[in-house]
């Protein structure tokens, strides 16, 4: 009998608009908490976590962030979404996600977030990260 084929998964990368309204449902799950040290107060920590929507229909990455300039509160971004939910693993749509959102942020602002130090692993091991971190800035060309 024939299988259904699995529909393809779509990604779609938000954006990095960090605001103090709003955020993930409790129920959403640490991908990684990743840092980068560039110079003396030039540097950046973001934790990722994943959720579903109400109707299970996709997923979104949610980027945090310690507003430690003005407010010393967190902030919340959604930074990418991913569906169809069903047929894939959580794992790997945060893998997907993780790499739409970080190319998007290097096709969008230039960025270069090579040298992240992991400092909390959740759904992605340090492994898949510093995969993830090859594959998307290795082709910039370096300076």
């Amino acid at each position: 009998m024939p299988t259904k084929p699995r529909e393809p998964f779509q990604v779609s990368y938000i954006g990095d608009q960090y605001s103090f309204d709003g955020g993930p449902p409790r129920s959403a799950k640490l991908v990684a908490a990743v840092s980068w040290g560039w110079a003396p107060g030039h540097d950046r920590a973001e934790r990722n976590l994943l959720c579903t929507d109400r109707k299970r229909t996709g997923w979104t990455l949610w980027g945090k962030a310690y507003d430690d300039w003005d407010s010393f509160r967190w902030m919340y971004a959604k930074l990418a979404w991913g569906a169809p939910y069903r047929g894939n693993t959580v794992r790997w749509a945060a893998e997907q996600l993780l790499t739409a959102a970080w190319s998007g942020e290097r096709d969008g602002y230039g960025s270069d977030l090579r040298g992240a130090h992991i400092d909390q692993e959740g759904l992605l091991m340090k492994d898949d990260i510093k995969r993830i971190e090859h594959e998307v800035f290795d082709a910039l060309e370096v300076e």
